[in-house]
């Protein structure tokens, strides 16, 4: 009787420690996933910002500059600067998912969330 009794609460054991790690590896996929999201968000917005003239300090400093001032327009940095900005948008969205979203179930997530 009693060996049944330390089995059946060995097997409880591991029952909880089960439910325990796969709680665990859903906290540990949220906080994957808010990281990835973070820097998802950083990176984009300083991609975005070398696209416009305004978007960042540093241009809006060149644009100010009186020899450089009537030869930057609008159209002309928008041009020099949107394929670079693509490009590093692109950049950033891969390194991002290779590093926080690959292998990330979302369907497998927001079921136990």
């Amino acid at each position: 009787v009693e060996e049944r009794v330390l089995n059946g609460s060995a097997e409880s054991l591991q029952e909880s420690d089960s439910s325990a790690s796969s709680a665990d590896s859903g906290v540990a996929a949220v906080q994957r996933l808010a990281s990835g999201l973070l820097l998802g968000v950083a990176f984009s917005s300083t991609a975005g910002g070398m696209a416009t003239l305004t978007g960042c300090l540093p241009n809006r400093l060149l644009a100010g500059v009186n020899e450089v001032s009537f030869q930057v327009t609008w159209v002309r940095w928008l041009l020099y600067a949107l394929p670079i900005s693509f490009a590093t948008l692109l950049i950033c969205m891969a390194v991002v998912y290779w590093r926080f979203g690959k292998g990330l179930d979302l369907r497998e997530l927001n079921r136990k969330l």
